[in-house]
């Protein structure tokens, strides 16, 4: 389950939203990579934004959302690449493979910061927001 510690859920949750257990929750990237390579259903990953938003296209707001925080620019939920949002979430395989690029770095941040550094400063398309207040 991949949800918004900040927003009041109906789950019966054995744990402490503000205190989330590591094998309790996972990251954007862990919920992309999961759902491409079959690992995760659609119907387990979630993101809190209204409408809900399930599956792939939840896992890319969560992907986005923490690849902004890496570089420093916290986005609102509301907020994806005006590319995604143009095209409705309908991405080709090579835009996919672009962010399974990103999504692998993103695996372990401390240790490939400088390639993600790289990829924020050249991929500007994936700094470009579009959502709530643009």
């Amino acid at each position: 389950m991949y949800f918004n510690a900040d927003v009041l859920n109906e789950y019966h949750i054995n744990f402490n939203l503000l205190d989330i257990p590591r094998d309790k929750f996972i990251f954007g990237a862990e919920a992309y990579l999961g759902l491409r390579t079959g690992k995760f259903k659609d119907k387990e990953i979630y993101y809190a934004s209204s409408p809900l938003t399930i599956g792939i296209n939840a896992s890319i707001h969560g992907l986005f959302y923490d690849f902004h925080s890496l570089m420093n620019n916290e986005i609102i939920f509301l907020h994806l690449p005006k590319y995604i949002v143009d095209k409705n979430f309908k991405l080709s395989e090579k835009e996919y493979r672009e962010l399974d690029q990103l999504a692998n770095l993103m695996l372990e941040p401390d240790k490939n910061f400088e390639k993600l550094l790289e990829i924020w400063n050249k991929q500007e398309k994936f700094r470009i927001m579009q959502g709530g207040m643009n």
